[in-house]
């Protein structure tokens, strides 16, 4: 996340007024604690600093009324990197990548380790013997409405 403390502390007031829909999560202490753990947890996987890692409400994805974080990550080479803390429970962050079948944006596979984030960007882990996508990618609403994969839960 770029700029000084000012710019930064600026936005993440900006977002917390912002956040008007239900629920509220930035000013709901408990949501924020726990996006907050998954963000260090995520950035002790990825051995990168907190402060590289941009986190925001992911509306897409909830567990009823409680809306998950997705955190994305910039490399210095500019690739982006994606992931959600299911439940926004810190210990399980999910790598959200392309749905081998509709190409959207789902989550795909659970990040334990570095190693299980890079199975899946060489492809290893997307090969017929080893995809084993986390049980949030079936019926994730982020797959496309004719994807066989986004049948409800």
């Amino acid at each position: 996340m770029p700029g000084g403390i000012t710019q930064r502390a600026r936005e993440a007031a900006r977002l917390r007024r912002s956040d008007t829909r239900p629920p509220a999560t930035w000013s709901d202490p408990n949501w924020v604690e726990r996006a907050h753990l998954a963000v260090g947890e995520l950035a002790d996987l990825l051995a990168v600093p907190r402060d590289r890692i941009e986190l925001a409400v992911d509306y897409t994805r909830d567990y009823g009324d409680w809306p998950w974080p997705r955190m994305t990550v910039a490399d210095p080479d500019g690739t982006v990197h994606h992931f959600t803390a299911a439940y926004n429970l810190a210990a399980q962050i999910c790598a959200l990548a392309p749905c081998p079948t509709c190409g959207q944006q789902v989550p795909l596979i659970w990040i334990r380790t570095l190693a299980d984030y890079g199975d899946l960007l060489d492809g290893t882990a997307l090969t017929e013997d080893e995809f084993d996508p986390v049980a949030e990618f079936r019926g994730d609403p982020g797959h496309a409405e004719a994807c066989p994969h986004r049948e409800h839960r």
